[in-house]
C-alpha cells in the first residue's frame, strides 16, 4: 500500500470519527489543526532524517574515495602511507594481496575489535550501551594483479547527538506550537467564525415579514463571500416565490369573491321576490348558472397551475400531425364563433412530439382570446406552417390589439390588459389563460411568439421542434 492511499484511509477515518462525536465546530477546528501539525511535524521529521542520512552517507563514501586514491598514489610511488582523515573520525584497516595488515588504526577495545565486516552485515553498527554508532564500507584496490582491500568505519556518535539534539529542537518547536494554539484557540476560532456567527445572526432574524433583508458581503472575504452571496440568491428567490405565491392567493380570492358575490345576491333576490315574479327568477338563474360557469372554469384554471407548481402535472407525449390538430381547433371555432370570419391559412404537414389534449388547450386558449378581443364581424384566422426545424401553429385576429408596454406582462397570472378589464358578460376573464398557454408550450420544450398591434390584432404562435424524416 502506497504512502498517499494509506494517508487518506487515516484521514477518512479520522474524519469518520469526528463525524460520530457531537463536537462543537470550534473544537472540530482545534482538533483538525492540531492532527495536521502533528501531521506536518512527522513529515518535516522524515524529510530532515532523510536530508540527514543522506550527507552522513554521501561524506563517508567521500572520504572513503579519498582514501582509496590516497593509497593507490603511495603504492605507486612507494612513499610512505598516513590516512588524510583524522582517526577519531575515520578508522582504516587496510589488508594486501596475502591478506596481512599493511596499515591500522582500528579500534584497541576489546568488544569492538571484531565487529564487521567478520560478523555482521549491516553497514550501521550500534552499541547503546557504550553510546557509540559506526558506518562501515570497504574498498577493493587493483594494482596490477594484486588486489587490497580497505576496511573503513566511520564514526557516526557525535552526529547522532546532533541529530538528536535538532529533533529534540523541533519537537520543542512543534510542542510550542500545539500548545500556544491550544491556549490561544478561543480567541482564534472566534476570528474564523465570527463572519459565519454573523450570517447566522442575520439569518435568525429573517422571517416571513422581512424576507427583503439581506447579509451584508462587505468585508466578507474567500468562501465566506460566497456563502453569504448563495444564502442571498437563494432569499431573492424565496422572496420571489413568497411574493409570488400571496400574489396569487390574494388574486384568486378577490376573483372568486365576485362570483361569489353575485351568486349570493341573486339567490337573495329568488329568496325574496323570484317564487311570485317570473321574469326575477329567469334573470337570477341564468346569471346564478353564468358565474358557477365562470366560477368553475376559475376553479379549473387554479387546480391546473396548483398541479404544475407541484410538479405532479405530466405531460403523455405521442407524434401529432399539427396541421390536423389546426384544422380541428378552425373548425371548433367556426362553430362556436358565429359573427367572425374564420379563415384557414397555409396548412403544411408537420409531425411533432406533444401531448394533443395539452396542445389542443393551448390552441383553444389563443382562440378563445381571439373572439373575445375581436368585434363582431371581425377575422379570426389559423395556419400551420414549417420554419426551418420549427412547426409554427398561428392564431391570429383582427381585434384590438395589444399595447407594447403590455406584451410583457400578459403571461403573468391574473393580468389582464386595460380591455380585458373594462370586458364584462360572456367575455369575463381571469388572467389565467395565457399563463396555461405558457405552461404548456414550456412543457412541450417549445416557446411562444406574439406580434401585436393596437387596433389592428394581435397574433400567437407556438412554435415546436419538428420531427425530422
Amino acid at each position: 500500500m502506497s504512502v498517499n492511499r494509506l494517508s487518506d484511509r487515516v484521514n477518512r477515518s479520522f474524519n469518520h470519527l469526528l463525524s460520530n462525536l457531537r463536537l462543537s465546530i470550534s473544537l472540530r477546528i482545534t482538533i483538525n489543526y492540531w492532527r495536521m501539525l502533528l501531521k506536518s511535524a512527522i513529515i518535516l521529521w522524515l524529510i530532515f532524517s532523510c536530508i540527514f542520512i543522506g550527507a552522513v552517507w554521501i561524506d563517508a563514501q567521500q572520504q572513503a574515495e579519498q582514501e582509496t586514491a590516497q593509497l593507490k598514489t603511495v603504492l605507486e610511488t612507494e612513499a610512505p602511507y598516513s590516512p588524510l582523515q583524522p582517526s577519531e573520525r575515520m578508522r582504516i584497516r587496510i589488508l594486501d594481496p596475502m591478506g596481512q595488515s599493511f596499515y591500522s588504526n582500528w579500534y584497541t577495545d576489546e568488544r569492538m575489535a571484531g565487529f564487521w565486516p567478520l560478523r555482521d552485515p549491516w553497514p550501521v553498527w550500534i552499541d547503546w550501551r557504550s553510546r557509540f554508532a559506526s558506518l562501515q564500507t570497504s574498498r577493493t584496490l587493483a594494482i596490477g594483479s594484486d588486489r587490497w582491500t580497505l576496511i573503513f568505519s566511520y564514526d557516526l556518535s557525535q552526529r547522532i547527538r546532533y541529530y538528536l539534539f535538532a529533533i529534540l529542537g523541533l519537537m520543542a518547536v512543534d510542542m510550542f506550537r500545539m500548545t500556544y494554539f491550544l491556549l490561544r484557540s478561543k480567541t482564534l476560532n472566534q476570528s474564523v467564525l465570527q463572519p459565519i456567527e454573523e450570517i447566522a445572526e442575520i439569518s435568525r432574524k429573517i422571517t416571513a415579514e422581512s424576507l427583503n433583508q439581506r447579509i451584508n458581503i462587505h468585508g466578507t472575504q474567500n468562501e465566506l463571500k460566497d456563502l453569504a452571496q448563495v444564502i442571498n440568491g437563494l432569499l431573492d428567490r424565496l422572496e420571489s416565490a413568497y411574493n409570488s405565491q400571496k400574489q396569487f392567493v390574494s388574486d384568486a380570492s378577490h376573483e372568486l369573491r365576485t362570483p361569489i358575490a353575485v351568486i349570493q345576491g341573486y339567490a337573495s333576490l329568488l329568496e325574496r321576490w323570484g317564487k311570485s315574479d317570473p321574469e326575477v327568477m329567469e334573470e337570477s338563474l341564468s346569471a346564478i348558472v353564468n358565474e358557477a360557469s365562470n366560477m368553475q372554469k376559475l376553479v379549473e384554471n387554479l387546480l391546473f397551475l396548483a398541479r404544475h407548481d407541484k410538479q405532479s402535472w405530466k405531460l403523455s407525449v405521442e407524434p401529432v400531425l399539427a396541421r390536423d390538430l389546426v384544422e380541428e381547433i378552425a373548425k371548433d371555432t367556426e362553430v362556436i364563433a358565429v359573427h367572425h370570419l374564420v379563415k384557414s391559412g397555409p396548412m403544411e404537414e408537420s409531425l411533432v412530439q406533444a401531448d394533443k389534449n395539452a396542445l389542443k388547450q393551448a390552441l383553444r386558449i389563443f382562440a378563445d382570446n381571439s373572439m373575445k378581443y375581436t368585434p363582431e364581424g371581425g377575422q379570426i384566422g389559423f395556419s400551420c406552417t414549417r420554419e426551418g426545424e420549427w412547426a409554427v401553429l398561428t392564431v391570429w385576429d383582427t381585434g384590438q390589439g395589444i399595447g407594447k408596454e403590455e406584451l410583457g406582462k400578459i403571461f403573468d397570472r391574473f393580468y389582464r390588459a386595460d380591455q380585458a378589464r373594462n370586458s364584462s358578460g360572456n367575455n369575463q376573464s381571469y388572467g389565467l389563460g395565457l399563463s396555461i398557454a405558457r405552461i404548456i408550450v414550456s412543457g412541450h420544450g417549445g416557446k411562444i411568439r406574439v406580434r401585436s398591434t393596437p387596433g389592428c390584432g394581435s397574433e400567437f404562435s407556438i412554435l415546436l421542434k419538428r420531427e425530422q424524416g
